[in-house]
This record gives structure tokens, sequence and C-alpha cells, in this order.
């Protein structure tokens, strides 16, 4: 049970990896929850960046699962904060680049 958590990060990353990528096949932005209420000018770029973002975001859980089987759960822990730190810092500079 002491891998419980390095498992689930896996899983997590590879679920969000597998949203990204169906999104950035389709380019369909109803794929993104709330996407309706919103006002976007280029449906398929907007769904193409949205699919870079999450794909982006994606770093902590994996780094945090890798780090977690091979190390314990304390170090998993720092790579999972690390992780979202960066990735969030990447999304941003990407958004950046939209406006």
């Amino acid at each position: 049970m002491e891998k419980a958590f390095p498992i689930l990060m896996l899983c997590f990353a590879g679920l969000l990896l597998v949203y990204a990528g169906i999104l950035a096949l389709t380019k369909d932005v109803m794929l993104i929850p709330h996407a309706d209420k919103a006002k976007i000018p280029d449906p398929k770029a907007y769904a193409l960046r949205f699919a870079g973002i999450m794909a982006l975001v994606t770093i902590g859980p994996l780094a945090s699962g890798i780090a977690g089987l091979i190390y314990d759960n304390k170090r998993a822990a720092i790579a999972l904060i690390v992780g979202l730190v960066f990735s969030l810092w990447g999304a941003t500079q990407l958004v950046k680049k939209v406006m």
C-alpha cells in the first residue's frame, strides 16, 4: 500500500494526457467544460492551446509518480509541488503569447 500514491499520480497524469491528446486531435471546444459560456474568437486555436496547457500541467503528477516509485512519498510530494509550480509558470507563459 506504500506505492498507492505514485500509482494514482501516474494514472492521473495518464488520463490528463489522454484528454489533452483527444482535445488536440479533435480541436473541439465543446470538450472543454463551460466553453459555451465564453466568447472564443478562434475555437480551434483555443482548443489546441488548451490541450497544450493540459499536457503541460501533467508534469507535476508525472514527476511525482516517478519519484514515488523510485524514492519515498515525501520526495514524491516535493516533486509534485515543484512540478506544479513549474507547469503553472509555463502555462502562464503560453497564455501570455495569446494575449
